[in-house]
């Protein structure tokens, strides 16, 4: 399990717990709010999310073996990421849109236009 927690500092820390619920282990601080984590399907990295300036937001994945932080290349304040089932894309909303970033390439496809809801959470959307 991974989770996110607020330091005495105000600062973020990404932790993850072990399926015993016996064993935690520190993966990285922030000197911003880091939430949203989500587990690749191979269990070696971490999506989630941390708050930038002005109410911004970054989508950022972290190789839980290396600690290697990569921020994706998305501009705006992206929300909800998730992956897709074999880890090579990642979904998440922007501006009452669903967007869908190829990490093999860096392609950005907007695959759909929300009307009035936005979502807190979602699926994976199959795209032909």
């Amino acid at each position: 399990i991974a989770y996110t927690t607020m330091t005495s500092d105000r600062f973020s820390r990404l932790e993850m717990i072990d399926k015993n619920g016996t064993e935690t282990r520190q993966i990285a601080d922030f000197d911003k709010l880091a939430f949203n984590p989500s587990w690749s399907s191979d269990g070696s990295k971490i999506l989630f999310q941390i708050m930038e300036a002005a109410g911004s937001s970054s989508i950022n994945i972290i190789d839980t073996r290396t600690n290697h932080i990569e921020k994706l290349d998305v501009t705006g304040s992206p929300t909800s990421p998730g992956w897709s089932p074999n880890d090579n894309q990642i979904v998440f909303a922007m501006e009452r849109k669903i967007f869908v970033l190829s990490l093999d390439n860096n392609s950005l496809t907007n695959i759909y236009e929300l009307a009035d809801c936005f979502p807190s959470d979602f699926d994976w959307i199959s795209i032909d």
